[in-house]
């Protein structure tokens, strides 16, 4: 929840965004332009915690993410197995798998 995660997150140069907990839409209107601090985080305790992308904080590069949409399990596992080599290595988030989202900063 972004009580617990979100000030480390923002202390390591992520700008987060709280999450309706269970649904997958922003807590805010306006979000886009969201720029929450450690404190922030307690107002929101209970929400899930989403990271804005395309978005440079605090003089750091923007989040950017690929994302993988193919039930097909290979097809996706290729198409992580490719990134990783023309990109480099990603933290990956896997949802309905065998669909994933992979993160580049």
């Amino acid at each position: 929840m972004i009580e617990t995660i979100g000030p480390s997150l923002i202390a390591r140069g992520y700008n987060i965004i709280p999450i309706v907990h269970r649904e997958k839409r922003p807590a805010l209107s306006r979000w886009q332009h969201a720029k929450l601090g450690a404190a922030d985080c307690a107002k929101w305790a209970g929400c899930g915690v989403g990271l804005l992308c395309g978005v440079e904080f605090r003089s750091r590069p923007a989040l950017c993410a690929l994302d993988i949409d193919s039930t097909d399990a290979d097809y996706a596992q290729w198409c992580q197995d490719r990134a990783f080599e023309l990109l480099g290595f990603a933290p990956v988030r896997v949802g309905a798998a065998p669909k994933r989202l992979l993160l580049y900063r």
